[in-house]
């Protein structure tokens, strides 16, 4: 189905139901004033109303500032008396765990869970605009059965070094699989092959600026 199918599909049901509609696209326009490694300056214009708020998030990327749209058109038509100042108080601090989070300063340590295609494009998105210096090193794991050779195709064009490890041992994960994947993108020049777990001292000592 298209989206606008998908779109029609669910307006039929909310009229069938008596519930209101409300698609994000047309009620939030998003304005994106400044990203830093720390966090994500927004406004927020809400279309019926009128109303406006520029908001600091310390969720960082794309996704999270529609994430953040979606939060204030919630607010707004359950809570309409909310204040500003609260609103902006919970988007400063809220954060998701795994999702574009800041794990280290010095180098920039960036930790996200994407194991999609899609998820991977946004977080490449955000490598590419996000202001750091130093060679750019990527720590990958993948479980098995996920698009690995997708998935490499996206991220090893942005990456200096990259560091193949296991993301867990909860459920299986071929780490020389995803080596031979990654390998067939960027050649042989792969900066370790790790085995043994999350290594994180080493990835520390290469990147010598970022880490992703």
């Amino acid at each position: 189905m298209t989206t606008d199918e998908v779109m029609d599909f669910l307006k039929e049901k909310a009229g069938e139901s008596g519930c209101p509609f409300y698609y994000l696209n047309d009620l939030v326009r998003i304005r994106e004033l400044k990203l830093t490694t720390s966090a994500h300056t927004v406004r927020y214009f809400l279309t019926e109303g009128n109303i406006k708020i520029t908001a600091k998030l310390r969720m960082l990327g794309r996704k999270q500032t529609e994430n953040g749209a979606l939060a204030f058109l919630v607010i707004k038509t359950l809570y309409p008396d909310t204040k500003k100042r609260i609103f902006r108080k919970g988007m400063n601090k809220t954060f998701l765990p795994g999702r574009m989070e800041k794990i280290g300063e010095e180098p920039f340590v960036l930790l996200d869970t994407a194991h999609t295609r899609e998820s991977v494009k946004a977080a490449v998105q955000f490598f590419q605009r996000v202001p750091v210096e130093g060679s750019r090193v990527l720590i990958f794991g993948c479980l098995k059965g996920k698009d690995a050779q997708g998935m490499a195709t996206i991220l090893a064009p942005y990456f200096q070094n990259i560091i193949i490890t296991t993301p867990g041992y909860y459920r299986e994960s071929d780490t020389e699989e995803v080596f031979n994947l990654f390998s067939l993108v960027v050649g042989l020049g792969l900066g370790y092959y790790v085995l043994d777990g999350f290594e994180l001292g080493r990835g520390r000592q290469v990147a010598g600026g970022v880490m992703g």
